[in-house]
């Protein structure tokens, strides 16, 4: 779907942006942070936080762990165990978001990722690479807010091919990520334009 993702340069050097809509098969999705305890694979990651559904599209579970400087990323795995199971750890682990977080602020992860996925045994490579790059005022459903922007590269490298995933995540102060873009495969501009999931906050 086509989105504005560079928005509006303000004469102060910030930026206006505008992601309220509507998009091609917008709808509403309840996004919930759940406690790893008791689930079927928490005994393989005890630093848990906490877990949530990864993406609109599919109901395999990140497992994040939250600390003073960082939210990471140790696993992923599906929501009942059985054939065909995902359970993968991620070593070390993916850092997501690095705080606290300020105009510049830079953060990146190298890992190997390795379990099973979808019941096949799996071994990869994920590299994260973030940079907060711009700061202004979002609009989306739920209000406007001012907000810092995230821009991440991730490559994902299978049997020797990388893959490239551009996202951009806006992160509002007490409200955490309050919306995000996800691009095509192989994208090659940071501010693009055609993404393949957008993600906002709603009343």
């Amino acid at each position: 779907m086509t989105v504005d993702s560079a928005g509006t340069m303000n004469a102060n050097g910030t930026y206006a942006w505008d992601l309220t809509g509507p998009y091609s098969g917008d709808h509403t999705a309840l996004v919930t942070t759940n406690d790893p305890t008791g689930q079927w694979f928490s005994s393989q990651f005890p630093g848990a936080t906490y877990t949530t559904t990864l993406s609109d599209s599919s109901n395999l579970l990140g497992i994040f762990e939250a600390s003073p400087t960082a939210l990471s990323l140790i696993g992923v795995a599906s929501p009942t165990s059985g054939n065909p199971q995902t359970k993968l750890s991620y070593s070390p682990p993916a850092e997501f978001l690095g705080v606290p977080m300020t105009l510049g602020t830079t953060w990146s992860s190298n890992s190997e990722v390795t379990g099973t996925a979808e019941g096949l045994v799996a071994n990869y490579f994920e590299a994260y690479a973030s940079k907060v790059d711009a700061q202004g005022t979002l609009k989306i459903p739920y209000g406007t807010f001012n907000v810092l922007r995230v821009q991440t590269t991730l490559t994902r490298t299978v049997g020797g091919v990388a893959t490239i995933t551009r996202s951009l995540a806006w992160v509002a102060e007490c409200f955490g990520t309050i919306a995000s873009l996800t691009s095509q495969a192989d994208e090659t501009q940071t501010d693009f334009t055609n993404a393949a999931q957008v993600m906002r906050l709603t009343p």
